[in-house]
């Protein structure tokens, strides 16, 4: 299998190319992508997964939300996908559209990226209600915040 937005991170202090990677701290953030073969499109599968790399350690740490039977709310996840667009702000990663593997995704999640000592503060997946003119579905879009706002830049 291939991993197609993940490249491998060298702790010599190079990098390699890790789109819609999000620095937070002394981590970066990666959301989602796809893995499966290119030459065979019909097993590529979109992904929700949340990963941190700490720069001080190497060590990548893949991020679960809580799905403990005494949590009163239900596990909820954004859908899997690509090509979509993600910033922190106000530290949170928030994720914006995409593809699925189907359509493209005008969609909307957060999530803190702040961690807990105990398993009812383990960070959970909210989708934002989004108000005024939204931007048309779209992939493959850069990104970026100023001030209280996300930018979107999509043609």
């Amino acid at each position: 299998q291939t991993c197609c937005r993940r490249k491998q991170l060298h702790c010599d202090g190079s990098v390699e190319l890790v789109p819609d990677a999000d620095v937070y701290g002394d981590s970066m953030f990666v959301f989602g992508g796809y893995t499966g073969d290119l030459n065979s499109p019909a097993n590529l599968r979109n992904l929700n997964d949340l990963f941190e790399f700490r720069f001080q350690s190497c060590q990548w740490i893949e991020w679960t939300t809580s799905n403990s039977q005494l949590s009163r709310r239900p596990r909820v996840l954004p859908p899997g996908r690509s090509a979509h667009g993600a910033a922190v702000y106000d530290d949170q990663m928030w994720i914006f559209a995409g593809y699925d593997g189907n359509k493209r995704l005008n969609d909307m999640w957060r999530v803190p990226l702040q961690r807990g000592d105990s398993e009812e503060a383990c960070p959970r997946w909210q989708q934002v209600d989004q108000s005024g003119e939204h931007p048309p579905t779209c992939c493959n879009f850069p990104v970026a915040v100023a001030r209280d706002s996300m930018f979107v830049f999509s043609g």
